[in-house]
C-alpha cells in the first residue's frame, strides 16, 4: 500500500458523510474476475491532518477474445470533494499500468472506466488521446464486443447497452451544480456525457474503454503537462 499526502484546499475541517466511501473501500479489496493473482494495489490518501481523504486501486482482468488474450485494467477511485488528487491518483494509475507492462510488454492491455460525472469523463477524453466513447469518431466494433465480454464477466448490469451506460455504485454528490457549472455547460465533451448520459444524477453511469499503449500514455503525459504549464488542468465538480 502507498500512503500519499494530499494538499487540503478546504477552510473547514472534513467530516463524513454516510458509509458510502467505506463500502467502496471494501469492494476496493476484491480481485477482478479472470484475475488469477488476485491481488490489487491499493493506494490511501492522507490529508494535512493524517486524516484518510481517499483512495485508488487496481487490477488487471484477463479476456479471451478471437483467439487473443487481452489484459484489462480496472480501478477504483475515491477522494473527498475537498481536496486536490488528480496528480496523486494519475501517478499511481500509470505506475501500475507500467509496472503490468514491464511484465508482459507483449499481451494487449486496455482501461475500462466507470464514469459517474460529466467533470471526471471530461477530464479523461482531454487526456487521452484515444478513448471511447467519444464526439470525434465511431467506435470500432472489434472494441465494442471485446467491451462487452469484459463488462458481463466483471459483473456490471447494463441500463443501456448501445450508450455504455450501467448501473452505478451509487449517485453523485450535488449533481444540480454538475448541470449548472459554467465550464461543463460550455465544453463539448461535457455535453456529450450529458447527452448520453441524462440520467447520471440517478446513479447510471457510462463505461469509457482506452488502450494503455506507448502512443496513448505518451500523448496523456503530453496533455497533461501542457495544461499544467498553461495553468489549464482545472475543472468544476
Amino acid at each position: 500500500m502507498d500512503g500519499d499526502r494530499l494538499a487540503s484546499s478546504a477552510k473547514r475541517p472534513i467530516t463524513r458523510e454516510g458509509e458510502q466511501p467505506l463500502q467502496q473501500l471494501a469492494g476496493a479489496l476484491d480481485p477482478e474476475p479472470g484475475d488469477p493473482d488476485g491481488d490489487r494495489p491499493l493506494a490511501l490518501f492522507y490529508g494535512e491532518e493524517g486524516t484518510l481523504v481517499g483512495f485508488a486501486s487496481a487490477g488487471i482482468q484477463r479476456i479471451d477474445h478471437e483467439g487473443v488474450r487481452h489484459a484489462v485494467y480496472g480501478g477504483m477511485l475515491f477522494i473527498d470533494t475537498q481536496y486536490k488528487g488528480v496528480t496523486e491518483s494519475l501517478s499511481f494509475a500509470i505506475r501500475e499500468a507500467l509496472r503490468f507492462r514491464l511484465r508482459e510488454p507483449w499481451t494487449p492491455l486496455w482501461c475500462m472506466g466507470v464514469i459517474m460525472t460529466p467533470a471526471s469523463y471530461r477530464r479523461l477524453v482531454v487526456t487521452m488521446p484515444r478513448l471511447y466513447p467519444g464526439r470525434r469518431a465511431p467506435v470500432p466494433e472489434r472494441v465494442r464486443a471485446l467491451l462487452r465480454k469484459t463488462a458481463r464477466l466483471r459483473g456490471l448490469a447494463f441500463v443501456d447497452e448501445e450508450r455504455w451506460l450501467v448501473r452505478g455504485m451509487g449517485t453523485p454528490r450535488h449533481p444540480e451544480r454538475l448541470r449548472s457549472a459554467r465550464t461543463l455547460k460550455a465544453d463539448p465533451d461535457a455535453r456529450f456525457f450529458l447527452d448520453e448520459n441524462p440520467r447520471f444524477d440517478e446513479g447510471v453511469a457510462m463505461l469509457i474503454w482506452f488502450p494503455v499503449d506507448v502512443r496513448n500514455l505518451g500523448g496523456a503525459f503530453a496533455r497533461y503537462f501542457a495544461r499544467l504549464l498553461t495553468g489549464g488542468d482545472r475543472s468544476e465538480g
